[in-house]
């Protein structure tokens, strides 16, 4: 019986480090998620601007 309760209690263990590393992943990517979208928000910030210029043909010396 004891050993039975030893395997579990290493299985118990074994849960809860694999828990604190799925936390720590799930906080990495959502990290990396908030960068993302924080980059994609400018770079379609800077493209709208561009794309909303009003068009100046160059001028052409004569």
């Amino acid at each position: 019986m004891a050993a039975i309760d030893q395997k579990l209690k290493g299985v118990k263990e074994g849960i809860k480090r694999m828990e604190l590393q799925f936390q720590s992943f799930v906080a990495d990517n959502k990290q990396r998620l908030d960068k993302l979208e924080t980059e994609h928000n400018q770079l379609t910030s800077t493209f709208h601007s561009i794309m909303d210029a009003p068009y100046k043909p160059p001028k052409i010396k004569t």
